[in-house]
């Protein structure tokens, strides 16, 4: 087991925003996590990263070293540093990038972070630096934006800015990727490469996805877990998920149910993203 999560809560005064979360992720899955606006989605995104620490319950993680797996550790007090050197990386709702530097400094600057403390010192090999910038070069090629590294970031469109979030979270290998709605505010053209790079990066990474676009997550998901009101409500197949009654009562709206007879068409599912109350560094629940 890659991931797993044991009682996992969070609370803020009386608000519980993440309710008794069992949660476990074999590696090599890419799961998404949906629900309804304030289902404390994003929450349980901070909480496994360490922006927050949990009310109660427990986190484990087992990452992978050169022999393969290591024994699970208890990640439940780490840090957000701890937890991306320990191998989990995420990208965020809002684009989290150095908008002043160029596409290829971004990555740069992130492979370097994700060795650690030691690689800022100032006095280190020259060769430790090239590995870096070949390194956030390999990604580039990978995101598709190698002809985009001189490129000012703040020049990039949405999508690409979105693709290099994802490229940033790639850095240093993570055994674990958390991508928080890879494609909110990305135009209908732009969607289908963001998520060909999500589909590209799931071959040999664990993902987990936070995502509002239901037809999306139903092709792309090996599994999906749904949170309502803090609460795992489901966690399944697709195809399970989407007969659910209760995810159908709490979030789908109907999408998924029998199709009507003139058009043969699904219903469209709540496409409400996790907006509103959104989880920040220390902030509230979402």
């Amino acid at each position: 087991m890659l991931l797993e999560t044991e009682g996992l809560t969070k609370r803020f005064g009386g608000i519980t925003a993440v309710d008794g979360v069992d949660f476990a992720l074999e590696a090599g899955e890419l799961c998404s996590i949906i629900g309804p606006n304030g289902a404390g989605k994003t929450t349980f995104f901070n909480l496994l990263t360490g922006v927050l620490e949990p009310s109660d319950g427990s986190i484990r993680f087992a990452p992978s070293g050169d022999g393969g797996p290591e024994p699970a550790v208890d990640i439940t007090a780490a840090s957000p540093n701890e937890t991306a050197l320990a191998g989990i990386h995420r990208s965020y709702q809002i684009t989290n990038l150095f908008p002043t530097l160029s596409v290829l400094e971004n990555v740069r600057v992130a492979a370097q972070a994700s060795r650690g403390s030691d690689s800022w010192k100032l006095w280190r090999n020259v060769a430790d630096f090239e590995e870096h910038y070949a390194e956030a070069t390999a990604i580039l090629e990978r995101i598709g934006l190698a002809d985009e590294a001189e490129t000012v970031t703040e020049n990039l469109s949405h999508g690409e800015k979105r693709s290099l979030e994802i490229g940033v979270a790639l850095a240093g290998d993570p055994d674990l990727l958390l991508l928080d709605e890879p494609t909110a505010g990305v135009s209908s053209e732009g969607v289908d490469e963001v998520v060909a790079l999500i589909e590209d990066v799931a071959a040999d990474h664990s993902v987990m996805l936070i995502e509002h676009n239901v037809e999306m997550v139903m092709d792309v998901s090996d599994r999906i877990a749904v949170l309502h009101r803090g609460e795992l409500i489901a966690d399944g197949p697709p195809e399970d998920v989407r007969g659910d009654e209760a995810v159908q009562e709490a979030y789908l709206g109907g999408y998924g149910r029998e199709e009507s007879a003139e058009g043969g068409e699904h219903a469209e599912g709540d496409a409400a993203a996790d907006g509103g109350r959104r989880a920040s560094a220390g902030g509230g629940p979402p």
